[in-house]
């Protein structure tokens, strides 16, 4: 019996809905991605399904991709690992010929803006998130993983996360007070030095 194609889920609005053979790349070589950053992405997508729409324009009867496209590249990777991509939410935006529709598309790859370590502390305890358990699905330049203060409470007991993406997994320990730390470290093998630990292994 054929093993069942896993399904994406696609988790946002939108009046247009293509199949993804339907849409042309229109960036070219504008950006890069590594290897690295596409298996967040592949991952981001997999956990919270395709959460927004991709830009396209119009043209000739043909859809071009104006923002979309490291998302388009891990839907692909996703599809040769054996999941089932359904049709994408598109917003389709007007430009009236093709040095416009360029344009445009370097409006929307530009940053206007950057992280601030005092917002993000208090978004992320405003939502009651713990960012370290993120950083295998986000790309956030900003944010160095390691160097995120985890405050836990007096009478808080350890906390053990698993999660898993293609046969690999890994443990994530919250873990209080030195005699956690110890008893931890004797178990593993391995030295624990930070309040947040990342454990990996293949499944």
């Amino acid at each position: 019996m054929a093993k069942a194609k896993k399904v994406l889920r696609v988790t946002c609005e939108s009046g247009t809905r293509l199949p993804m053979e339907n849409v042309e790349p229109y960036q070219h070589e504008l950006k890069k991605i590594d290897k690295s950053e596409l298996l967040k992405l592949k991952r981001s997508i997999v956990r919270y399904g395709f959460t927004m729409p991709i830009a396209v324009w119009l043209s000739g009867g043909k859809y071009k991709l104006l923002d979309g496209h490291q998302r388009m590249k891990a839907l692909k990777e996703l599809a040769v690992e054996g999941y089932s991509i359904p049709k994408i939410p598109v917003t389709v935006v007007e430009a009236a010929n093709r040095a416009e529709a360029k344009e445009k598309l370097l409006a929307m790859v530009s940053v206007y803006g950057k992280l601030d370590k005092a917002g993000l502390d208090h978004y992320v305890k405003d939502a009651g998130i713990q960012i370290e358990l993120l950083q295998d699905v986000m790309n956030l330049p900003e944010i160095k993983f390691d160097t995120v203060s985890v405050k836990i409470k007096e009478k808080e007991q350890a906390e053990t996360y698993v999660t898993e993406y293609e046969g690999m997994a890994r443990i994530i320990v919250v873990y209080k007070g030195e005699s956690q730390r110890a008893a931890l470290s004797k178990r593993l093998g391995i030295e624990i030095k930070d309040k947040v630990f990342v454990y990996r292994f293949d499944a």
